[in-house]
């Protein structure tokens, strides 16, 4: 609003006589205030016309337009031949020795109809691989494979048929439950045995016992065979890997071809 004053008051200065513009004189006691005269109370404010003010904020306003940011209609061809003129002195001014300072008009066309072209392609590529991933996409099975299936019950495996913990009625079957392990046993079999060459054992489930029975002492809990891990190797389990296999045999497990090729692998 101090910027408009300014401008009114300069206007003022040139266009009238000294004092305020249309201010009451003398001889016209109304002025610009119609029949009810100025007001007293605001005699040294200066008077001015509403339409001298709009004619002044108007020609202020246009005076800071630009043409790429007008809303008055222009032909295709004048609109991108004023923003190739844009582009083309912005890269002069800032990259001189580059290609595109020297494009003429036909250059700017053709890299705009090249830059739609390669558009249209990149939104045809993404169009068709959504389509793609589409068609690829399984829906969530939500009956099995193979009609009549059978419904395992109780505690047994899915695979084996076998009765084993690790099933969904793991309950079924047990008399008795086996605690959780305490600490000294967990500390035990995992890092005791970790500094010596038995490495890490699972805890053993056994029977639950009186609070002053050390953790060793209690009997453990019978477990099923599928469930037993990290038995203590036998000699059988040991010694029977490396027996040697007779040759009635041996050509029933492998072909000769085959030994051939692992003789002649290990004597290299």
């Amino acid at each position: 609003m101090a910027y408009r004053s300014n401008r009114i008051r300069e206007s003022r200065t040139e266009n009238s006589s000294p004092g305020p513009i249309d201010s009451p004189t003398n001889s016209d006691t109304t002025g610009d205030f119609g029949d009810e005269g100025p007001c007293s109370d605001h005699d040294d404010v200066p008077r001015y016309r509403h339409d001298r003010v709009s004619r002044h904020i108007y020609q202020s306003h246009s005076n800071h337009s630009s043409f790429r940011s007008s809303r008055t209609w222009m032909a295709r061809e004048p609109r991108e031949h004023q923003e190739f003129l844009v582009v083309r002195n912005a890269m002069r001014r800032l990259f001189k020795k580059s290609d595109v300072a020297q494009w003429k008009f036909p250059d700017y066309v053709a890299h705009r109809s090249a830059m739609v072209a390669a558009e249209k392609e990149r939104l045809s590529r993404e169009v068709e691989f959504r389509q793609e991933e589409k068609e690829k996409k399984v829906p969530l099975v939500t009956q099995p494979f193979y009609s009549n299936p059978r419904i395992l019950e109780g505690n047994l495996a899915a695979v084996l048929h076998v009765p084993t913990i690790w099933c969904v009625d793991w309950q079924n079957g047990k008399d008795e439950i086996a605690p959780w392990p305490s600490y000294a046993e967990m500390k035990w079999e995992g890092d005791d045995r970790a500094k010596t060459d038995v490495w890490r054992f699972p805890p053993i489930p056994r029977e639950m016992g009186a609070p002053g029975i050390a953790w060793n002492q209690l009997q453990a809990v019978e477990q099923y065979d599928l469930d037993k891990t990290w038995l203590v190797p036998t000699m059988e389990d040991i010694f029977l890997p490396v027996d040697e296999i007779d040759n009635d045999v041996k050509y029933d497990l492998i072909t000769k071809e085959l030994e051939d090729a692992i003789n002649a692998s290990i004597e290299c």
